[in-house]
């Protein structure tokens, strides 16, 4: 019984459960997404939801139709030079965590961290309550075509959808991906509608956690955000942390706001990880790279991202300097947390990370991965 106890906890397995003492399967995140849910997650992030709320803000700020279509179109050629930055990336760093893996292969420990200290606090959880106001938002507004709709009935709409999301990807992946593709057609075929619609008009006037728990899995975050479910296999810890963020920032009014206030750092990450790959030409020439860009494209890209970054830094300087208090409130977490060994942290916060992992081991009925061998 003691080999038994000790074994349990070296795999990260809380004592006295019976349940899970002897797990039937390595406790690894399952590949249960096809080749149509990818394609689906893949078409789903490059619509966006957020492409049911921009125009708005666009054409208020353009006052003009024909205005807001070049910054469409001007969109559009940004987005495919990025695209094209991040295919090589991708193809020379092959690891998982997208942005933060590159930061992490270019610029190191720290300034991944500091990645996805942001990421954790606004970035994904800010993202998540833009598209449930967005959703709730088109939900309400019918019931009321004369007035704006009650501001507490679209936000308890949209803690609601962020609650079952949750929910439906703690429980099993392939809810999550069935979920994701009936999302994803909706998208299309809405936007389908709207284009035809638009043409016609024109002939008249003139579209979570997995980053969470690869920064988890690198020591970058505590051990409890990478743990899975014992029999169903999803990060409900990571997902659960998320839903939290995301409920906080309902209570932001101004959705254009919260677009301001995730957007800053957004951009300002993944102009990082494009200048990862200008360093990294200059740092690693040799390295193989199946796809090889000219430099061009990266150098246009960041000079785009520095116009995206001091816009809102200008424009709303509040929201943009409390993100980039959030991002630098990561760098004594890292010191006390990550850089410092064990032997040289304060008691009180060893302490306080085993008792997070052990309390989230019992509550969530998890346990910490085995590595995947992938990457």
């Amino acid at each position: 019984m003691e080999n038994d106890t000790e074994s349990r906890k070296l795999n990260g397995q809380p004592e006295g459960s019976a349940a899970l003492s002897k797990p039937k399967e390595s406790m690894q995140l399952k590949k249960e997404i096809s080749l149509l849910n990818g394609i689906s997650l893949i078409v789903g992030n490059m619509i966006g939801s957020g492409i049911f709320v921009s125009p708005k803000g666009v054409l208020i700020y353009s006052a003009s139709y024909g205005l807001s279509l070049v910054i469409w179109v001007i969109g559009g050629i940004f987005s495919v030079v990025g695209a094209l930055c991040y295919a090589e990336l991708g193809t020379t760093i092959t690891k998982s965590g997208a942005s933060y893996a590159y930061i992490l292969e270019s610029f190191g420990g720290f300034i991944a961290f500091i990645r996805l200290w942001t990421s954790l606090l606004i970035i994904e959880p800010t993202g998540q309550a833009v598209i449930a106001i967005t959703f709730a938002n088109y939900l309400v507004q019918p019931l009321f075509p004369t007035c704006e709709p009650p501001y507490s009935a679209s936000r308890l709409i949209a803690a609601a959808c962020i609650c079952l999301l949750t929910f439906i990807n703690s429980a099993y992946v392939k809810w999550g991906t069935r979920v994701q593709d009936v999302f994803t057609y909706a998208k299309v075929l809405t936007l389908i509608v709207i284009i035809i619609t638009g043409l016609v008009k024109l002939f008249q006037v003139s579209c979570c956690c997995r980053l969470f728990f690869v920064g988890a899995r690198e020591g970058h975050l505590p051990d409890a955000l990478s743990m899975i479910h014992v029999e169903r296999f999803t990060p409900v810890p990571a997902l659960l942390f998320n839903c939290a963020m995301a409920l906080i920032y309902l209570t932001v009014k101004d959705v254009f706001q919260l677009i301001n206030y995730y957007s800053f750092s957004y951009w300002f990450f993944v102009g990082l990880s494009i200048a990862g790959q200008i360093y990294l030409r200059w740092k690693e020439p040799d390295r193989p790279r199946p796809l090889k860009l000219s430099l061009l494209y990266p150098i246009i890209f960041c000079m785009c991202v520095v116009f995206l970054v001091a816009v809102p830094l200008y424009s709303d300087t509040l929201n943009s300097l409390i993100g980039i208090a959030i991002a630098l409130s990561g760098v004594p977490v890292y010191f006390l947390g990550i850089y410092l060994p064990e032997s040289k942290r304060p008691p009180i916060i060893t302490k306080l990370l085993r008792a997070i992992t052990r309390f989230t081991q019992f509550t969530c009925f998890c346990v910490l991965t085995e590595l995947d061998t992938v990457d």
